[in-house]
């Protein structure tokens, strides 16, 4: 009967190819950071062009509930109405792409 190999991983994953003890194809951890770096900033873009775009709406901080207080030198706006309706957009779309 063969024996089974392990790696030397803390993992103790079974060899693949029976030399060296690492599997084929196992992807490192510098790999994986690289991709889910890649993703973040797919989607940190795609965030930024969809803001960019409503911006030149128009239509993002200037909504009925968005509040802007101003003093003598100073001013406060605070886009109640914009954070909310963004919420709502970003909560649909999230749960659409979990729910495939």
């Amino acid at each position: 009967m063969p024996q089974d190999r392990r790696c030397d991983s803390p993992g103790g994953h079974r060899a693949a190819d029976g030399v060296g003890g690492q599997i084929v194809g196992d992807p490192s951890p510098w790999g994986v950071t690289g991709r889910v770096l890649i993703v973040m900033g797919a989607v940190s873009l795609v965030i930024g062009l969809v803001l960019v775009g409503l911006g030149r709406i128009g239509m993002l901080g200037r909504l009925p509930g968005d509040l802007t207080i101003r003093g003598r030198n100073w001013s406060l706006w605070i886009p109640l109405a914009s954070c909310l309706l963004l919420s709502v957009i970003l909560t649909l779309l999230l749960n659409l792409l979990h729910r495939r």
